[in-house]
């Protein structure tokens, strides 16, 4: 940003003043030693911190600081209910992205044995009806779930189907206590945009060594 003390105009760009002084042939690189010669100079400084929830911020014009143009700021308190309506938008906004965490993690796997196995949708299908044939499960090799190549494949057995199921419903009770979990502790907390919601989730593949 800049600023022509002459005139208190303000430019954001270059070519805002190239526009200002359209008689002028100014050179490809406009420096600031350059733009002195016409009264305009780089204005520094950047907004102060505040809360974007109970407050509101509006830049002022600039000021001389001891031969430096400094952006000013004014930050002034929200209306309460203001207040409370951004501070509900950021945990109604913090939810759903605890719920896509959630739903994420429902399809990073589930471990039987030493082996992990996949839980996406289409996998579940697939492996219900492994688990409803019970012991009538044909051995065949089964695709494991790995995070690099090459790929793993065990022999398909009816104790692997059952565990397979159980471990599944297990885990997705655990991911949704953790995301029900972060959802109270969200809410809880006075600053519901900044909540940390990363940590706390049951083990899955992602963590796995």
């Amino acid at each position: 940003m800049y600023i022509n003390s002459t005139t208190n105009d303000i430019y954001r760009a270059h070519h805002e003043i190239r526009s200002a002084f359209p008689n002028t042939s100014f050179p490809t690189v406009l420096t600031d030693e350059i733009l002195a010669d016409f009264n305009v100079f780089h204005v520094v400084g950047a907004p102060p911190a505040f809360d974007a929830i109970t407050q509101t911020i509006s830049e002022q014009a600039p000021v001389n600081v001891d031969g430096v143009w400094t952006r000013q700021w004014s930050v002034d308190t929200l209306p309460q209910q203001q207040a409370e309506a951004n501070r509900a938008a950021a945990r109604a906004a913090k939810w759903e992205a605890i719920m896509a965490e959630r739903d994420r993690r429902k399809a990073l796997g589930v471990k039987v044995g030493d082996h992990w196995y996949h839980s996406d949708a289409d996998s579940r299908i697939q492996q219900i009806s492994l688990f409803v044939m019970g012991a009538s499960v044909p051995p065949i090799p089964w695709k494991t779930l790995t995070t690099t190549p090459p790929p793993v494949f065990v022999t398909m057995t009816q104790t692997i189907a059952a565990g397979i199921f159980q471990n599944t419903a297990a885990s997705d009770a655990a991911i949704f206590a953790a995301a029900e979990a972060h959802r109270i502790a969200m809410e809880a907390s006075p600053t519901p945009e900044t909540y940390d919601f990363t940590g706390g989730w049951p083990v899955s593949i992602e963590d796995a060594p």
